[in-house]
């Protein structure tokens, strides 16, 4: 028998570990692929050293909350911060693993899944198709999951809401079918329905509830909000209520008043909502723009409490109709609920003047305070009015579409060594610039027969006007085209450290 060649079956755990000391997370993540052996001392190391050297300020989370944390709970951290690292440092550098385009005319998307509304199969009858978000590694190809198709036959008539409940692994439908409610009756009211809702198992098809509903004289913003176990319908003689109903049943569970405070303003014409968790509390999110001002109201979705209600003063005429408010994906934002307002205005008829204030949970005060104010100009780097940037202000990039050759880019953001005087003329205001973008990265995918090759949007498209554009964890969601199709970059680590 001849002797073992694989060195780690000779060399001892301690000489192992001065050679891994100096592997980078990734490599470590490939070194456990090897063989049995190669992954158990790897394994090893990140119990005893990698956690700590790659990912302190969690390691002393962790063994703080739980100083008897077994060798499992460690490694499975450990997984999940190697997976944010991995994730974030492809977002900067441009290099999305996968794109898939998909027509579809209706279509909801989450970091778990993705779900549309289907109609090239069944002979056009129309189904919900889904699948996971992500992609499999499969005789060593990355590809996508498997699309399922669920065996609902979707009533004709208009879908006013398609919406994935991530949580709960389902799929809503709102559909207006006045032959489907023709004789139903609504339970409570004397309206006739026109629309039919649908709460479907996303892995059986199975209706887990289904009413009529009247839309007659209802505000078409916003007809349903998700959070993670509830769903929110705007109520109350001027639509400033919320009801909340359980996501899985349909049943009625409170009323949530004056989620839009003083005034008549109703739900549907807030400038944003958010649903969003605070621990294990769901908080909406509300944020109002005014004619100088802006609110935003942060309310206990159980309790229908004003938690606390935050004002701030417009930087520029023109933001008032263009705000947003972006909640941080981080890993260690996730028990605080740390958002960001962004305010943008236009500069000069060319150029975006962004603000950006960012809010977290102080625990001791039990109120969200402002962390930091920062400005970002894009003039300094000359991003025109092509479409408004897609900001994140928590892992500082931005993704802009580059008209001249057609191509969508990703721009790291960084602070300025000294700040940049401009002067709003509208406002008479004196803004600091503290931030800026380094050279737009464009966005490359892996090219066949290897290396990367830039991504450029097809011809004809619709590029002067992009439509809707969000930033996902781990994923680039772009309507960039004249018809019904849409495109998902994926950016997320493959989860080698699976176990």
């Amino acid at each position: 028998m001849k002797p073992s060649t694989d060195p780690f079956m000779r060399l001892p755990f301690d000489c192992a570990a001065l050679i891994l000391a100096h592997v980078d997370v990734h490599d470590l993540a490939g070194y456990q692929l090897v063989n049995t052996t190669w992954k158990d001392t790897v394994r090893e190391w990140i119990e005893v050293g990698a956690f700590h050297q790659h990912f302190p300020a969690e390691w002393d989370r962790l063994v703080d909350a739980n100083p008897d944390a077994t060798r499992d709970e460690k490694w499975q951290e450990f997984q999940v911060c190697a997976y944010e690292l991995g994730r974030d440092n492809r977002w900067k550098r441009g290099h999305a693993y996968k794109t898939i385009e998909t027509t579809a005319s209706l279509y909801s998307y989450s970091d778990k899944f993705i779900a549309w509304l289907d109609s090239s199969s069944d002979n056009g009858c129309r189904r919900v198709s889904w699948r996971r978000a992500g992609y499999q590694t499969l005789d060593g190809d990355l590809v996508p999951y498997l699309t399922h198709t669920l065996n609902f036959r979707v009533p004709e008539g208009n879908i006013r809401v398609l919406q994935m409940c991530e949580e709960e692994e389902t799929v809503f439908l709102m559909v207006r079918c006045p032959e489907v409610v023709a004789g139903m009756k609504i339970e409570g009211s004397d309206e006739k329905p026109d629309h039919m809702m649908y709460m479907l198992d996303l892995h059986t098809g199975t209706p887990l509830w289904s009413n009529p509903v009247s839309l007659a004289n209802y505000p078409w913003n916003r007809i349903w909000l998700f959070g993670r176990k509830k769903m929110y319908r705007p109520a109350g003689r001027d639509w400033r209520d919320l009801i909340a109903h359980d996501i899985r049943t349909g049943r009625q569970l409170n009323t949530i008043p004056n989620v839009t405070g003083t005034g008549n303003t109703p739900v549907s014409v807030v400038t944003a909502v958010h649903i969003s968790q605070l621990r294990n509390r769901e908080v909406i999110l509300t944020l109002n723009n005014k004619i100088l001002e802006s609110e935003i109201r942060l309310i206990d979705s159980a309790s229908g409490s004003l938690l606390q209600s935050i004002t701030n003063r417009l930087p520029m005429p023109t933001s008032a109709r263009s705000q947003q408010i972006i909640i941080s994906t981080r890993r260690a934002d996730k028990d605080r609920l740390t958002f960001a307002l962004l305010s943008y205005g236009i500069r000069n008829l060319q150029y975006w003047l962004v603000e950006i204030r960012k809010y977290t949970f102080d625990n001791d005060t039990s109120k969200w305070t402002q962390k930091s104010l920062d400005f970002w100009d894009s003039a300094q780097n000359h991003v025109g009015l092509r479409g408004r940037p897609e900001i994140d202000p928590f892992r500082n990039f931005a993704v802009d579409l580059r008209g001249a050759t057609r191509s969508l880019a990703i721009m790291p953001i960084q602070r300025l060594r000294a700040p940049w005087p401009h002067f709003d003329a509208g406002t008479g205001r004196r803004l600091n610039v503290t931030l800026e973008c380094t050279a737009p990265v464009p966005i490359t995918l892996p090219r066949e027969g290897g290396g990367r090759a830039q991504f450029i949007t097809p011809t004809g498209n619709q590029l002067a006007r992009p439509g809707r554009m969000e930033i996902h964890g781990g994923t680039l969601l772009a309507d960039l085209t004249v018809d019904d199709d849409f495109r998902v970059f994926e950016f997320a680590f493959p989860r080698q450290y699976a176990a």
